[in-house]
């Protein structure tokens, strides 16, 4: 139903803000046709406690009121709210795909399985010994009484949902859409946010791994609140600095920040490596060639280079949004570019679908 229309929106609804993107496809590459961004006055920690009619409104002021056509996105959820898991069967019939996932996905919930919303993403068919057909994929199992909550908001902006991804499905989706052709190694994708970061695994012609890691970017504001015995707040504001105002700034703040900002990240580092290195020894993931950064976490001043000398892996910072998105100035873009990768990745997902 949804894989004919020409342009998709995707709609990143996260504990900061909404960003929304509208790709429309141009000779077999996507160009961003409309975009905007907002962020919310307080970070949302629980959905349960944001005022619905001031999210929704904002939800509507960077979708509806920006011109974008249509009234049906893509979305996607992270964190303990999700749970994605590959599953791998003998060849099945499209009707049957469904019911399999379920039972699958079911099996292993952290949550309860009467609240499970399920959707799955399929790979291209796996052709194994013997020509032998399977089919594989990706479920994505979310938990209804708390997705509900970002759904009831989104319904109330006058938009609807006509599918469910994870934050990090929807990076691969970015990178899938954009990568070149000489990008035949296993490439890993690192979506660093507010609560939460996004890991994604992908070789060269599939989805090796993805799972949610509970370190991100407030978790660095804590680590520097607390070595530099400032409030929350400020130990915000000081990273922001950092990142933002280049060398000059930088040079005019305490030689103790960039010691919290490596001390924040040193326990990360710990969980990204251990991650990898168990993927890896178990055959599963063949060695990284390379580390891709996005999220607002990524743009963090000396981050990249500290996972490069860490993990001993090159790292780059990868922002596909911009490079899709001829149409608006080089200043508006770049002051968003690396947080609006999700929302790209979903505006992308009816292509992901259809390859």
């Amino acid at each position: 139903m949804f894989n004919t229309r020409d342009t998709s929106i995707g709609l990143d609804l996260g504990s900061t803000g909404v960003r929304a993107v509208e790709v429309v496809w141009r000779n077999n590459r996507p160009v961003v046709e409309r975009w905007a961004a907002a962020d919310f006055p307080q970070p949302v920690a629980d959905w349960r406690s944001a005022d619905v009619s001031d999210t929704a409104r904002l939800i509507a002021d960077v979708t509806l009121r920006k011109g974008m056509r249509g009234h049906w996105v893509a979305h996607s959820v992270s964190g303990e709210a999700a749970a994605p898991q590959y599953f791998n069967f003998p060849q099945l019939m499209p009707e049957d795909i469904p019911e399999a996932v379920r039972i699958e996905a079911e099996a292993a919930l952290p949550f309860k399985a009467e609240h499970a919303m399920i959707s799955h993403i399929l790979f291209p068919e796996q052709r194994i010994a013997a020509n032998k057909v399977r089919t594989h994929g990706l479920a994505i199992a979310v938990d209804g009484t708390v997705a509900e909550e970002r759904l009831s908001r989104i319904r109330a902006a006058g938009l609807e949902t006509f599918c469910l991804e994870t934050d990090a499905t929807a990076c691969t989706n970015a990178y899938i859409a954009t990568r070149s052709d000489e990008d035949t190694g296993t490439t890993a994708i690192l979506n660093i946010g507010q609560r939460f970061s996004n890991l994604a695994i992908l070789g060269p012609d599939r989805v090796l791994m993805v799972r949610d890691l509970p370190w991100a970017g407030e978790h660095l504001t804590l680590t520097i609140a607390k070595m530099l015995s400032v409030p929350l707040a400020e130990a915000e504001a000081l990273k922001r600095k950092h990142w933002e105002g280049g060398s000059a700034a930088a040079g005019a703040l305490d030689d103790r920040m960039v010691e919290a900002l490596r001390k924040g990240a040193q326990e990360f580092v710990g969980r990204l490596h251990d991650t990898v290195h168990y993927w890896s020894s178990e055959r599963l993931v063949p060695t990284l060639t390379k580390l891709l950064v996005t999220g607002g976490g990524s743009q963090v001043r000396g981050l990249p280079e500290f996972f490069a000398e860490e993990l001993q892996v090159p790292v780059e910072r990868w922002a596909p949004f911009g490079t899709a998105c001829p149409s608006s100035s080089a200043a508006d873009v770049k002051s968003w570019d690396y947080r609006m990768t999700v929302a790209f990745g979903l505006a992308l997902r009816e292509f992901s679908l259809r390859k």
